[in-house]
């Protein structure tokens, strides 16, 4: 079976979060199209980005993901995105998290 097969497909549109700080990493999306930024946000309110996540790269904070534990990191679309999500998880129970 192809790994396709075992995918869905979710789009998140831009500037929507895919996860948000303390919140725990349930979800592991491969990127199929558009891109997505992981960052914090200092004392000073400035955004500190750790991660950029381009077309054919996978998105999760793996710390949080391994853990179970909130997340210290905000993980946003740059752009409209789809995402494919491996058919284990649930995509019923995903939900985008609106600003």
């Amino acid at each position: 079976m192809e790994i396709e097969g075992l995918m869905v497909p979710i789009k998140i549109k831009k500037e929507h979060y895919f996860l948000k700080e303390s919140q725990v990493s349930e979800y592991a999306g491969f990127v199929v199209k558009g891109a997505l930024r992981m960052f914090s946000i200092d004392e000073n309110g400035n955004d500190c980005i750790h991660q950029l996540y381009i077309e054919d790269w996978w998105a999760v904070d793996m710390k949080s993901y391994m853990s179970l534990k909130p997340s210290d990191f905000f993980i946003e679309a740059s752009s409209g995105i789809t995402f494919s999500l491996p058919i284990r998880w649930n995509p019923v129970s995903f939900q985008s998290i609106d600003n």
